[in-house]
């Protein structure tokens, strides 16, 4: 399959949050596809297509496999363990309410040259962190004076 267009990947299981992102990502400026996985070892499966044209990552901490009945969907952790054994491809938001595991997953991820901001999904203005997050690591602006 050819990708022709920046890529927005996100890892999330939660499908209320992944809809708010999806619209976010659809409203930005610019023209990109969301790829979305709510396992660690769909993401992994494919990173090697899906990483060639990712603009952002997105990496949630928990992750229960329910969208897909996986017996062992992985953490956010497993995401940033695979990240790091990789060169930086891209800015990371880690987006949790976890923030404990959001700062060791943005600590290891900054420690080996990942560009990362970290989102409180359990804050009542997540939807607007994470879209201004996800601006600033794009390099968009949203034309307000």
């Amino acid at each position: 399959m050819h990708q022709s267009r920046d890529i927005v990947v996100i890892l999330e299981d939660n499908l209320d949050r992944l809809e708010i992102m999806r619209g976010i990502v659809t409203s930005l400026p610019g023209d990109f596809d969301l790829r979305h996985f709510d396992t660690v070892g769909e993401l992994r499966a494919h990173a090697s297509t899906v990483f060639q044209h990712a603009r952002l990552i997105s990496l949630d901490y928990c992750l229960d496999g329910s969208q897909s009945n996986a017996a062992a969907p992985g953490t956010g952790m497993d995401a940033v363990n695979f990240l790091m054994q990789r060169n930086p491809v891209c800015p990371v938001i880690v987006h949790t309410a976890l923030a404990r595991e959001s700062h060791k997953m943005a600590e290891a991820l900054t420690g080996r040259g990942w560009k990362v901001e970290q989102v409180s999904f359990g804050s009542s203005d997540r939807v607007e962190k994470w879209r201004a997050a996800a601006m600033q690591l794009l390099g968009l602006t949203d034309g307000k004076a």
